[in-house]
């Protein structure tokens, strides 16, 4: 039950707790310390870095850089494998557990938030709160993260203006800043069509213009779209050697194997495996 755990018990369990109980601001005060030394050092000093990392992480692997700058909460919920690179500006805001698997990219950019809070007003706000109490003004819970083995994660916001992607064209600096809409997030103009699938996009384009009969100027070329640049891996799927799964006949092809890290090597996994059965039969 959760009145006989304490606060950091409730918050390793998911449940809602304080996030300002004493405990929390020791860890804080602690990983602000290490990250003020960390931050201090060149570039080439790599031991030192490696050396402070063992310091603020939980547990951290061989061959592992962290850009800078790089901020968490309280590092100690911070789990690293072996050949992990964490790119500059990144967030782990680490109140439960993060966990990354061995031989990862992570981009700049990239925010992972294990913190979060009831969608709905009235759960989200601390019944009978009052200030002086000690304790956030809204319910707050944190959920594990956990990153597989071999995985990438893009990093950053795209914007785009709505002419060029039906255009099928990357929006630029130049053009972003002489349209009639200025972004209002801090974004990196590019192409969407990178980022999201095209069934997806066609989903999109077709409500704007919808949205335009309704509210003309919707789909207007200066119309400015945003996404995340973002990639995950499926689960793996249990395969032997030629990704045949333990039934008998049934192989495992493609991102839907969760083992190819890239289009090239999903086709490719489509050639291995016709070549074997045609092997066997």
């Amino acid at each position: 039950m959760s009145e006989c755990k304490n606060e950091l018990e409730k918050c390793m369990a998911g449940e809602y707790y304080n996030c300002h109980d004493e405990i929390f601001l020791e860890y804080k005060t602690q990983a602000r310390k290490l990250l003020k030394e960390y931050h201090a050092l060149a570039y080439e000093q790599k031991d030192e870095k490696t050396g402070i990392l063992k310091q603020l992480f939980g547990s951290i692997g061989t061959n592992v850089s962290v850009g800078l700058p790089f901020i968490c909460d309280y590092g100690r919920n911070i789990h690293l494998g072996n050949n992990v690179s964490v790119n500059m500006n990144c967030t782990f805001v680490d109140c439960n557990t993060i966990t990354i698997g061995d031989d990862v990219l992570i981009a700049s950019n990239v925010q992972l938030y294990t913190a979060t809070h009831p969608v709905e007003l009235t759960d989200r706000l601390t019944p009978d709160w009052c200030p002086g109490t000690g304790q956030y003004f809204c319910r707050t819970y944190a959920l594990p993260i956990r990153i597989g083995n071999g995985c990438w994660l893009g990093g950053g916001v795209i914007v785009q203006r709505f002419g060029d992607l039906v255009r099928g064209r990357r929006s630029n600096e130049k053009r972003i800043e002489e349209g009639l809409v200025q972004p209002t997030l801090a974004a990196t103009p590019g192409d969407l069509s990178l980022v999201l699938p095209k069934r997806i996009l066609d989903g999109i384009i077709e409500m704007i213009y919808a949205l335009d009969k309704i509210a003309p100027g919707t789909a207007n070329d200066d119309t400015l779209l945003y996404g995340v640049e973002v990639k995950f891996y499926n689960m793996e799927v249990a395969i032997d050697e030629h990704l045949e799964t333990r039934h008998k006949g049934l192989y495992i092809i493609g991102d839907g194997s969760g083992v190819t890290h890239s289009l090239s090597h999903a086709s490719a996994s489509g050639v291995y495996v016709a070549r074997n059965i045609a092997e066997v039969v």
